[in-house]
């Protein structure tokens, strides 16, 4: 004779709403980003959403995000930044930009990371490097264009050099905001 026991019913009913959760977390996510034309939401797959009562519908989201090229830097150079700004704006780049400066390190007074030339570069410098990006951007942008950015500033987790993970990552952190909120 079989016989369900309640940890089966328990794992199921906890597996489906971590998925229903991130369907929703998906969803949120999909609204947040640029709107997509008709074509384009013909051509995906619906996904499953949970309308009041546990009814499951089918909607296609609204909005795509655009993907970009990241760039691994070897410079934080303003000069070298906001040249490659102005070059992504030239060729009509839109969404989202990665400027990935390499691996977290420490270099006894301050943190930053060691960029993919081998050279540390603190965290201010690149603060100001992402700035100089930026303008780059804005500036040979087309005026009658439609264009948008996100720049996000990026590093990894290989082998980080830091004393502490936890105050590389508050730093961090700290820049990050004052890159979004200039003057903070």
């Amino acid at each position: 004779m079989l016989r369900q026991s309640s940890k089966g019913w328990l794992g199921t009913f906890l597996l489906s709403t971590a998925a229903v959760t991130l369907i929703a977390a998906g969803s949120v996510s999909a609204s947040r980003s640029r709107v997509a034309t008709r074509s384009q939401l013909a051509s995906l797959p619906t996904l499953p959403t949970i309308q009041a009562g546990g009814k499951v519908a089918h909607a296609r989201p609204r909005r795509l995000a655009h993907a970009t090229t990241s760039l691994y830097e070897h410079s934080v150079r303003r000069r070298v930044l906001r040249r490659q700004g102005c070059r992504a704006a030239k060729h009509g780049v839109s969404g989202i930009v990665i400027l990935d400066f390499g691996q977290p390190a420490y270099n006894g007074h301050t943190y930053g990371t060691f960029l993919f030339s081998g050279r540390f570069a603190g965290n201010r410098a690149i603060t100001r490097a992402l700035l100089a990006y930026a303008h780059g951007y804005v500036h040979c942008l087309r005026r009658a264009s439609h264009a948008h950015l996100t720049l996000s500033r990026g590093t990894s987790n290989f082998h980080p050099q830091v004393p502490s993970a936890y105050n590389a990552g508050h730093r961090w952190a700290r820049e990050t905001r004052k890159l979004a909120w200039p003057g903070a």
